[in-house]
């Protein structure tokens, strides 16, 4: 038992940089390793091993964390909000159909006045 302990304490991920969306450091693993984090799992969560994108896995507990291999290791974790993109495109869309209408409806034409009026184009 005092064996795995040593084992796990000797392949600690050593973090340089922490910020709100991002967490960063390296790590040096003697054998095939799956490296466990105590940040919770949620989507918009990315892990990158030496640069490259890989899948990040969700671990008992509800928890991230990745396989690695055998070798020293860069890994940075990223966190991007889940729907943030599809909501600024959206709201986007609106502002700019709120301001066509806006537009149409100063200027008068024919199709805006009947549709304010329930009333058939002509």
């Amino acid at each position: 038992m005092e064996e795995c302990i040593d084992k796990l304490r000797s392949e600690v991920w050593d973090i340089s940089c922490i910020t709100d969306i991002n967490v960063e450091g390296t790590i040096e693993v003697s054998d095939n390793f799956m490296l466990y984090t105590p940040i919770p799992y949620k989507k918009g969560w990315t892990v990158y091993v030496d640069g490259n994108k890989k899948e990040i896995n969700r671990l008992g507990g509800g928890v991230c964390g990745d396989e690695l291999e055998k070798e020293s290791h860069i890994v940075t974790l990223k966190y991007r909000m889940y729907g943030v993109v599809t909501g600024v495109i959206m709201n986007s869309i609106g502002v700019i159909r709120a301001i066509c209408i806006l537009a149409y409806r100063k200027k008068g034409h024919k199709w805006y006045s009947a549709w304010l009026e329930n009333k058939r184009w002509e």
